[in-house]
């Protein structure tokens, strides 16, 4: 099960992890 994260807290990782709101660019 992979948490689904709103891409504006995606965007507090990183400006790529905007594009891909799926925790796979966590890696």
């Amino acid at each position: 099960p992979l948490p689904l994260i709103p891409y504006y807290s995606w965007a507090n990782r990183g400006p790529a992890t905007m594009r891909v709101w799926l925790p796979r660019a966590e890696a």
